[in-house]
C-alpha cells in the first residue's frame, strides 16, 4: 500500500517503462513487442515518445528541432523540451497512472527523461 499526493490509501498503481537507446538501436521494435506481451498478459498499454507524445509536445518537439536545425546552441532549447515534458507528464502519463481502476495500465515510452 502507498499514500498519493492527496493522502488517500492506494494498493496498486500503473505502471512507466522507459525504453532507452540511440537512433535506430531497435526501441520501436522492442515497444511493439512489449506492448503485445502487456496486453496478452491483460494490461492496458498507453505508447508514446518524449519529446512528443501530444499534438502540444509534438509542436515543441518540431520547434525545438527546427531551431537546433537553425544553429541555437542546445541552452535554448531547453525550454521547449521542459515544456514538452510536462504535456506529456499532465495529459498522457500521470492521468493514465493513476486512473486504472478498471485495469492495471502500463504506460510504455520511446525515451523518456533519461535520455
Amino acid at each position: 500500500m502507498f499514500y498519493d499526493n492527496t493522502g488517500t490509501a492506494r494498493t496498486r498503481m500503473g505502471l512507466l517503462v522507459s525504453i532507452e537507446g540511440g537512433e535506430f538501436s531497435g526501441k520501436s521494435t522492442v515497444i511493439r513487442s512489449l506492448t503485445d506481451i502487456f496486453k496478452i498478459a491483460g494490461y492496458k498499454v498507453i505508447n508514446g515518445r518524449y519529446p512528443g507524445g501530444t499534438p502540444e509536445a509534438e509542436e515543441m518537439r518540431d520547434k525545438a528541432f527546427q531551431r537546433l536545425g537553425e544553429g541555437a546552441p542546445i541552452e535554448e532549447l531547453v525550454p521547449f523540451w521542459d515544456l514538452a515534458r510536462k504535456e506529456l507528464v499532465d495529459r498522457v502519463i500521470r492521468p493514465n497512472l493513476e486512473n486504472h481502476s478498471q485495469e492495471p495500465t502500463i504506460v510504455l515510452l520511446d525515451r523518456y527523461v533519461d535520455s
